[in-house]
């Protein structure tokens, strides 16, 4: 989990639900910040609605009761030449995944990919 530059996924160890996501980091240094997130639950509503907006995959874990699988995170694409190239292949992901919990689409795609890409789910 040394690569970066990448897009990945995180799934959860008991349902199909996971999460699709990116960064120019490391990718053990970014899926910390969501398994942290599920080591110490929000203690009150200031709190759960800041992690609303930071981990999709976490408010998954905490709402459901499941255990998210952080140690065999799965690189989807790798070696970007930049960062919107990044986001466009995390947004297609995002698409065509079909237990996403993402709460944001990702970088705003023409609508021919949506199309195109919603027809192979």
């Amino acid at each position: 989990m040394s690569q970066s530059n990448c897009v990945y996924k995180i799934k959860c160890s008991e349902c199909e639900a996971c999460y699709i996501g990116e960064s120019s980091r490391q990718v053990k240094v970014r899926v910390n910040e969501p398994r942290l997130c599920t080591k110490r639950p929000p203690r009150n509503e200031v709190e759960l609605k800041s992690l609303e907006k930071r981990s999709a995959i976490a408010i998954h874990a905490i709402d459901s009761g499941h255990k998210i699988d952080f140690d065999n995170v799965e690189i989807l694409g790798r070696r970007f030449h930049s960062h919107k190239e990044r986001l466009t292949s995390e947004a297609l992901h995002i698409l065509t995944t079909l237990n996403a919990v993402n709460r944001k689409e990702g970088i705003a795609l023409s609508p021919i990919w949506q199309t195109l890409m919603k027809q192979d789910k």
